[in-house]
């Protein structure tokens, strides 16, 4: 597997898994489950973070 393709991946994983971390965020808060949405909210952080070192490094 080349670079590119591992990259491909990995950034296709953190999307989907911001999907389910968003969605998580929207039903705890119907609970006011608020130590959950923290700890959601700074995976998500994360995970938006590591993409967009994804995306500059392939505009590179």
């Amino acid at each position: 597997m080349s670079d590119s393709e591992t990259l491909s991946k990995i950034q296709a994983h953190l999307e989907k898994t911001n999907e389910i971390i968003e969605n998580s965020i929207e039903q705890d808060s119907l609970f006011h489950d608020s130590s959950k949405n923290k700890i959601f909210k700074l995976w998500l952080e994360s995970n938006h973070f590591a993409l967009n070192i994804l995306e500059k490094n392939s505009k590179e």
